[in-house]
């Protein structure tokens, strides 16, 4: 505290010796660095413009909103760069605290059906909650084909209408006007990928969905039997495939750096192909066997006596002990009825179409590439490695190591009908590794330059700061107070005590003039002692006038 003291003390007492031209000039220099370091720290201190929201891409229909929501709040130092807003460091909370005030942040997606379902109320009518939430779905499905590759801007309608009849069918068509960006003609791929989108998100067929460029005015449809169709859908099959299999060859030959692949598949034209195989065993299988058996036998008694009044009268009898046998009858019937069928086999096959038939690959290696496996065999010789290779070596590497790369991508390739070796598939040839000249940097002027430009505003206030302590250390050293200055008066010889009052200050000034070597006049003398050195000429000048006369 006592230091503290005394440095304001200090301060006092140096600010009271100041003249008043001094402390003017004092007060003025502080407020001014004052003034610019404020102004660095709190508008240059987060360095450059940025990229609101982390450079996101937003709608154009969402940036007149935005605008007005900057316009409100008195924002106006942004920039537009195509769909993205540049705005100060410093002030992204202030932009964002404007979108969000006026709510004009950019929704996300199915914000829109949301918000309708929210707003729903239990008093509204079918009906009309319906409409809300068919204009709802036309502005979602608007946005994100507005969002696709090319597109700049897009409206989704649709329309549903009924029939009427026994079926009452209700029929659904849609319909997107689109404007391209740069006023350029839509692609094929573009409008395809519009149409089965829509399609898909209302329920209805492709051929339903009609596409309108804005901007020509073109009209594009879909037929059914578009037989553009099948060749869009076998040509992005096809480019699939050869995508495949060149990933499966580049991770293969990932041993070999800089290696070019490409790959060629021709599909199987047959779209579905069924086959059934039926084969006829010589032996015959019983499917049914009928098995029918019929017995009869018939046989009267064998002996009876005699009948009548006189065989029941009392009188002997005579026992017959002759045997007689009655009338038989036997009868026996079999049937056997077998159904036999021929035995067979059958093989039921069913292949999806459009499969490879036939995949070819090449692959380009680069000649530096040799060279190296040739370094690399001769790791420990470093003779042989100062002197080169001869062609004779390179050619020998170079043959086995096209028939190893042959031989190792062959491996990953389907088989094919026909080809017994698959290394026929693959072909491998070198080429030369041109080095490809690097482009250069930015030297130290762009560099300076560029620096310059950025923080030319930080380093002007920085040196400005710079001069007003140099200029406020310059003008407190100015009004500090010299030290006196000593100047040895010779005694004269003792005369009168008058006489040498009298020439005292006469013969300093003349010591002075005789010093200085000059046929100057005495006022001109005393001026110029005045303005190089006005400490003496205050002290001679003193001792003049104090002199009695």
């Amino acid at each position: 505290m006592d230091f503290l003291n005394k440095a304001i003390q200090q301060l006092r007492d140096l600010f009271a010796s100041m003249t008043p031209a001094t402390r003017i000039t004092t007060g003025v220099l502080l407020a001014v660095l004052v003034s610019s370091l404020g102004f660095l720290f709190t508008q240059h201190a987060s360095g450059p413009d940025v990229y609101l929201m982390n450079g996101e891409h937003f709608s154009p229909s969402d940036l007149p909103a935005m605008e007005a929501a900057f316009a409100a709040k008195g924002l106006s130092d942004y920039t537009f760069e195509g769909t993205r807003i540049r705005v100060p460091a410093g002030k992204q909370d202030e932009y964002m605290a404007a979108l969000a005030e006026g709510n004009a942040l950019p929704s996300n997606y199915l914000d829109i059906l949301d918000n309708t379902l929210k707003e729903a109320s239990p008093w509204e009518s079918k009906y009309r909650l319906a409409e809300r939430i068919k204009v709802a779905k036309q502005k979602e499905f608007s946005r994100v084909v507005s969002e696709m590759s090319g597109v700049q801007n897009a409206v989704v309608m649709f329309n549903t209408t009924n029939k009427g009849g026994l079926r009452n069918e209700e029929v659904t068509t849609a319909s997107v006007a689109v404007k391209p960006e740069g006023g350029r003609e839509l692609s094929d791929k573009v409008v395809r990928a519009i149409r089965y989108f829509v399609a898909m998100g209302f329920g209805i067929k492709p051929e339903d969905v009609v596409v309108t460029n804005m901007e020509t005015g073109a009209n594009y449809y879909a037929s059914p039997d578009d037989p553009t169709h099948a060749a869009e859908d076998t040509l992005a099959l096809k480019q699939s495939a050869e995508e495949y299999f060149a990933a499966k060859v580049r991770q293969a030959l990932g041993y070999v750096t800089g290696a070019l692949v490409s790959c060629n598949v021709e599909l199987d034209p047959t779209k579905y192909h069924r086959e059934e195989q039926v084969t006829y065993d010589p032996k015959p299988v019983a499917a049914s066997v009928t098995e029918t058996t019929k017995s009869r036998q018939v046989q009267a008694p064998s002996q009876g006596g005699r009948v009548g009044f006189v065989a029941q009268g009392n009188t002997p009898r005579t026992l017959n002990t002759s045997s007689s046998t009655g009338p038989q009858e036997t009868e026996e019937e079999t049937e056997r009825v077998e159904q036999n069928n021929v035995g067979q086999t059958v093989v039921q096959q069913e292949t999806a179409g459009l499969m490879p038939k036939r995949v070819t690959v090449s692959v380009a290696v680069p000649a530096s590439y040799f060279r190296k496996v040739w370094e690399q065999s001769k790791a420990g010789d470093q003779a042989a490695l100062d002197q080169g290779p001869t062609q004779q070596e390179l050619d020998q590497i170079r043959t086995a190591e096209i028939a190893k790369i042959t031989s190792h991508v062959a491996a990953v390739l389907p088989p094919v009908a026909g080809v017994n070796d698959p290394t026929q598939l693959v072909t491998v040839t070198e080429f030369a590794d041109v080095p490809v000249a690097t482009l250069e940097g930015p030297g130290f002027v762009e560099q300076m330059t560029d620096f310059l430009y950025q923080y030319w505003t930080t380093i002007g206030l920085m040196g400005l700061a710079l001069v007003s302590l140099v200029v406020l250390r310059s003008t407190i050293r100015s009004g500090m107070p010299a030290p006196a200055t000593t100047i040895e008066v010779n005694e004269p010889p003792p005369m009168v005590e008058e006489e040498e009052e009298e020439e005292e200050p006469e013969s300093e000034l003349l010591k002075l003039r005789k010093s200085r070597g000059s046929s100057m006049s005495l006022r001109d003398e005393l001026a110029a002692i005045v303005s190089e050195d006005p400490d003496t000429a205050a002290e001679i000048l003193k001792t003049w006038i104090g002199m009695p006369v």
